[in-house]
């Protein structure tokens, strides 16, 4: 294969590889949208908003890591192409919902096919560039393709939000059956030749730990932090994850490397993962509810004002994997980064009662110019860094962090 042939078709993966990850990029923006609509309209109670709301959350918790690991052994391709159906499922079942049982199905149903596309679509990213330079620069190009991706379609979904709550639902599978497509063409296949037994028992506990917590967690601002429907889960959850860990720590063939962890790298990049998906939560999700029901902003005047986060977020991208490539330190990316990001939230929290619009821009500017300077190193360790058996499921666990 010429030189010319190979970079297309690489590139060609690339852009199939971004598709399968934006289902689950652009759920957050549509669904804390639309998910007030569809509370009104099936007339949910307050308990069952909640379980609306952060199902499909813990849905993916619960099966981030068993998704990367099935891609290990059954092949990464196969399981991804396998989680965009399910995520399809999961969109049209929720389009159609009568009720509020179905209506969380639906979004359980579209959390397992978020793990498994998401975190699989970024494990292949190894497969399509190999070398070390080369794949600092493919991580990079895919979060500011995705970032791309989500500037357009986050302002079609947000605008079906607010006109029709069904359809909305409906943009991510859309989305994704034209990845499958794709993929299914132009995307190698990957997976550990020499598979040993499967971790059920590991699986199981990072399982309910995820869950639990998660569930601790989205109870807390409803209950309060020192209520039992909060520490009893987050204890336990706690708990169950040491569990895990000792388990993992012990096996001969774990379905999460634990020890790879003792990397000074790969640690950063899991406690700056956390940092960054509060940073982006904040932004991504709380934001846009406090312009809604505070500010009174429309669905598409929602999606518009995360504009500069999101052009931000393109152009860090694009300068971090270029600094990446050419062996800038995490040391260096990473606190300035989580700098950026600091600042930009400490200004918006400060922003006051009724503050016109401009306040945020530079703030927002600030916060998407950080996340990027954070991720993009971080994430490149994730796929880099761990032995080619487990691209699966370390790739795929820096989902689970924050």
């Amino acid at each position: 294969m010429s030189e010319r042939a190979r970079v297309s078709g690489s590139g060609s993966a690339l852009f199939a590889l971004v598709g399968a990850s934006l289902p689950m990029n652009l759920d957050p923006a549509i669904h804390n949208i639309a998910v007030v609509a569809a509370g009104n309209a099936l007339h949910m109670t307050g308990a069952e908003r909640s379980l609306a709301a952060s199902i499909g959350t813990l849905c993916i918790a619960a099966t981030i890591l068993a998704t990367g690991s099935l891609g290990d052994r059954l092949g990464r391709k196969k399981v991804m192409l396998l989680g965009l159906l399910v995520t399809l499922a999961g969109g049209v079942v929720t389009a159609l919902a009568s009720s509020s049982t179905v209506f969380a199905v639906g979004r359980a149903l579209s959390g397992v096919g978020f793990a498994a596309s998401f975190g699989l679509s970024f494990a292949l990213l190894r497969a399509i560039a190999p070398e070390p330079d080369a794949l600092a620069r493919t991580v990079a190009k895919w979060l500011a393709l995705q970032t791309f991706g989500i500037v357009i379609l986050c302002v079609a979904g947000g605008y079906l939000a607010g006109v029709n709550w069904r359809a909305a639902y409906l943009v991510g599978p859309l989305v994704g059956v034209l990845a499958l497509a794709w993929c299914l063409k132009a995307v190698p296949e990957a997976k550990d030749p020499a598979a040993g037994r499967f971790d059920t028992v590991g699986l199981v506990l990072v399982a309910v730990g995820l869950v639990s917590a998660l569930y601790a967690v989205s109870n807390a601002a409803s209950s309060g932090w020192l209520s039992a429907r909060v520490m009893v889960p987050l204890a336990a959850g706690l708990v169950v994850l040491v569990a895990f860990g000792v388990w993992e720590w012990r096996s001969s063939r774990p379905a999460f490397p634990i020890r790879s962890f003792a990397d000074p790298q790969l640690m950063v990049g899991a406690l700056s993962g956390i940092a960054f998906n509060v940073g982006n939560a904040v932004v991504a999700i709380q934001l846009s509810l406090l312009w809604q029901y505070v500010y009174r902003y429309k669905p598409l005047e929602v999606s518009l004002g995360q504009l500069p986060f999101i052009v931000a977020c393109i152009g860090a991208a694009a300068w971090a994997g270029s600094l990446v490539a050419r062996g800038v330190s995490m040391r260096l990316l990473v606190p300035a980064g989580l700098l950026a990001m600091a600042a930009a939230l400490a200004a918006m929290a400060f922003a006051g009662e009724s503050p016109p619009y401009y306040m945020f821009v530079i703030p927002l500017l600030a916060a998407g110019a950080g996340l990027m300077l954070t991720q993009t190193p971080t994430a490149n360790v994730f796929v880099a860094k761990p032995p080619p058996a487990l691209v699966g499921a370390v790739g795929s666990s820096r989902t689970a962090f924050g």
